[in-house]
């Protein structure tokens, strides 16, 4: 009989989870991250509980101090990435810097602009400067709907821009493979498993491709289940050994936590 013991791992680090808001993260998550040792990676896209594309610099502030009390409430589970928006250009960059300061360990970047676009570069530099990575959202749709939504293009403008800067591709950008094949020339830019269906095969191909130290275990939770996003991993036809980093070793190493060897 199939129970979530059978894919239960010795450790995990979500590299993808949204806080939402004033609901923040209720008891039943936290209990499941503390049974399957499950430290997390956490930003939150709108203080009210709804994504905001386009926030005032208030409302970034809002988030990212939910997220900060979030963290002190619970410090061993909870590591904070700062929402930013683009278009609040040096407001971006103080908040960032203000983040970092509260214990923030990367910076979010949603829909506002691409992050092709000159006003991402200061982020960028305060990025490398405070030794963080910028986890960018990245979708490739079918259909044009945002258009400040960043494409694998994009990312890899910014990261061939700046060589210093850690860059995380969030969602494999949906479309995996086309995702993978675009970003697979930067040594700088790595990718997360979350928020599309788990799909056989497209963890192997980011682990051939990428190699197995650029692919990163998220769920993109609530919005995605962890064990199901987690099955993608667990049932990838991966050694052992790699399966461990992409479930957290790598993160840690990335954000310089404890556990980030081999």
């Amino acid at each position: 009989m199939f129970t979530t013991e059978t894919i239960k791992p010795r450790a995990v680090f979500d590299f993808h989870i949204h806080l939402m808001g004033e609901k923040r993260i209720d008891a039943e998550f936290l209990a499941f991250a503390r049974d399957w040792n499950m430290p997390f990676a956490v930003s939150c896209l709108g203080p009210e509980g709804h994504m905001i594309a386009n926030p005032t610099i208030n409302e970034c502030r809002r988030c990212n101090d939910l997220v900060i009390d979030l963290m002190e409430k619970h410090p061993d589970l909870a590591y904070g990435f700062c929402y930013v928006s683009q278009e609040h250009e040096h407001l971006a960059v103080e908040e960032v810097r203000r983040c970092v300061r509260n214990g923030m360990v990367g910076i979010k970047l949603w829909v506002a602009a691409k992050c092709s676009d000159e006003r991402t570069f200061p982020i960028a530099e305060e990025a490398i400067i405070s030794n963080v990575p910028i986890l960018q959202h990245s979708y490739l749709r079918w259909k044009e709907i945002l258009p400040g939504e960043s494409k694998p293009v994009d990312i890899v403008q910014l990261a061939k821009r700046y060589p210093k800067l850690n860059m995380i591709m969030a969602h494999m950008a949906f479309r995996w493979k086309e995702g993978v094949d675009t970003v697979k020339e930067c040594p700088n830019i790595y990718v997360d498993t979350s928020g599309f269906d788990p799909e056989l095969g497209s963890v192997e191909y980011a682990v051939e491709n990428l190699g197995v130290d650029h692919v990163l275990y998220g769920s993109d939770a609530p919005g995605r289940d962890p064990v199901c996003q987690l099955g993608r991993v667990m049932a990838a036809d991966i050694s052992a050994g790699d399966r461990e980093k992409i479930l957290h070793i790598n993160a840690k190493k990335l954000l310089g936590l404890a556990g980030g060897a081999a």
